[in-house]
């Protein structure tokens, strides 16, 4: 309930955003990617956040999705159905369910997020950089976020790539990244607002592709020891 509360104050700003948007003929926006918390979530000792970079599309167009009746609910209503990709097969997905096994975590006692919470809506990468101007302005909620579910472990799934910019404008400019030695684009991310086993790695899809899924795994494991 308080996500949802913190996400309802900002109901007024996504109205903004959507509305600005539309002066400047920017359509091609995702609906912002909103959580739920389940009670494994609640109830574990052992929570990770997984933090990606941006949604491929998510519900619907931003504009469409903002022009509804109650937004925010039929959102976070998408989120919780979506189960945290119980049913998807996507390599970013693969990799968290094989991270959560090898660190015995609860089937959702995690949660999932993005730096950004507005990705394209059709296609990959990251919007407009009007979108995302708008939401560091106006939507900047990560902190908030983070304060409220009270992870013991964040994984920053993002890569180095203009992202760690990104986090920083997230979270400020006090975030270090610490680099842990042997393993490229693997570092410790330091920030009073962030429990101790912060971590920043490749994006799954590099991992997948260089095939580095056991390894990095595995050293997660061995820092985060729950």
């Amino acid at each position: 309930m308080q996500l949802e509360s913190l996400y309802k104050n900002y109901y007024k700003e996504l109205l903004s955003i959507k509305d600005t948007l539309k002066k400047y003929t920017i359509t091609d926006y995702s609906s912002p990617l909103l959580m739920t918390c389940s009670d494994d979530y609640e109830n574990s000792n052992n929570r990770i956040l997984y933090i990606g970079k941006e949604t491929n599309s998510w519900y619907e167009g931003g504009d469409k999705a903002l022009s509804t009746q109650n937004p925010i609910t039929h959102i976070l209503d998408f989120y919780n159905d979506f189960s945290l990709g119980e049913n998807d097969n996507r390599i970013f997905w693969r990799f968290i369910k094989q991270c959560n096994k090898k660190l015995s975590v609860k089937r959702k006692a995690f949660l999932w997020t993005n730096v950004n919470k507005f990705g394209k809506a059709h296609g990959r990468g990251r919007p407009d950089q009007k979108v995302l101007d708008l939401e560091n302005y106006k939507f900047n909620i990560l902190k908030d976020e983070i304060d409220i579910i009270k992870p013991n472990v964040i994984i920053f799934l993002s890569g180095k790539d203009g992202y760690d910019d990104e986090i920083k404008r997230k979270l400020g400019n006090n975030t270090i990244f610490k680099d842990i030695p042997n393993l490229q684009c693997f570092s410790k991310v330091i920030n009073p607002i962030l429990p101790e086993k912060t971590f920043r790695i490749y994006h799954p899809l590099y991992l997948w592709r260089k095939k580095l899924f056991d390894t990095y795994i595995s050293k997660l494991h061995q820092l985060i020891n729950f």
